[in-house]
């Protein structure tokens, strides 16, 4: 199993095994691995792996250096040695971490057919269940699960008007003051080009870095996809983590963009049949 030998400014010396998906280091008590340095920001580091690469990456404005370089994102290799703030890391690739901390290929495209039947069922109810907002806090649910977003919004368009239909949580409760929490530049973009973008890090991206929403919301990852009716959108769904950077890739790309075809059936057949208003 992949591990990271953390030295502080100390002297003092731990292991950390890198089993989760994604590994947090910086000041704040509240991350995988707490290191003592004031000079940090609260998240300074993400250490992600995608089932087959751990990639670090930098967070809150903080710096690495990898074998003696400085970096804001690397691909680790065995034994790279990273020095972040007053601490050096040693990163060891010992055996890949097992199915249970890190699903297996074949496991994460079941879950993701299972997540697709999930929507086709809502689809199907949709004519003999009456409480849309519950079908549709449904949808956004199955999609942070299957994405690992620990928010989702479905957002109407119209004139010019952003008008939230659902907003969620990894929690399953409904997000509140929700048309706040969402970027309107890339919502904008979204609607404009009719095509879904992914942003990795939107606070360190230059194309989003400028954005007042973003920079105000502090924004991580961002998934956004439209909502189509004859060729013109009138919606989106809107994903994003505010806590994590580079956390969506084309696999979840390719599941949001089939989530929201089908999802735009839905939501034309809700206004269409109960009056769900723009």
């Amino acid at each position: 199993m992949a591990t990271l030998l953390v030295r502080t400014a100390d002297g003092r010396e731990r292991a950390i095994s890198l089993a989760r998906r994604i590994t947090t280091l910086g000041r704040g008590a509240e991350n995988d691995v707490a290191l003592p340095d004031d000079g940090l920001p609260e998240t300074a580091l993400h250490i992600h792996f995608d089932g087959r690469d751990f990639n670090a990456a930098c967070h809150g404005g903080a710096e690495m250096e990898v074998n003696g370089r400085r970096k804001v994102a690397a691909r680790l290799t065995d034994g790279d040695r990273v020095r972040l703030g007053t601490s050096e890391l040693t990163f060891t690739l010992g055996e890949r971490p097992t199915a249970p901390a890190v699903p297996l290929p074949a496991a994460a495209v079941a879950v993701r057919v299972e997540a697709m039947h999930g929507l086709v069922r809502f689809s199907e109810r949709l004519l003999a269940v009456g409480e849309l907002p519950r079908l549709l806090d449904e949808l956004l649910d199955a999609l942070l699960e299957v994405t690992h977003a620990d928010k989702g919004f479905l957002i109407l368009l119209e004139g010019g008007r952003m008008e939230v239909k659902a907003a969620r949580n990894l929690s399953r409760e409904t997000i509140e003051n929700a048309v706040s929490r969402v970027s309107d530049s890339i919502i904008q973009r979204v609607a404009a080009t009719r095509r879904p973008v992914v942003v990795a890090d939107a606070l360190h991206d230059a194309q989003w870095s400028s954005s007042s929403s973003v920079v105000n919301l502090k924004l991580c990852s961002v998934m956004c996809a439209p909502l189509m009716r004859q060729g013109e959108p009138f919606g989106v769904i809107y994903l994003g983590n505010d806590s994590v950077v580079s956390l969506f890739d084309a696999k979840d790309l390719e599941v949001l963009t089939v989530f929201t075809a089908q999802a735009s059936l839905l939501v034309q057949n809700a206004l269409f049949l109960h009056g769900l208003r723009m």
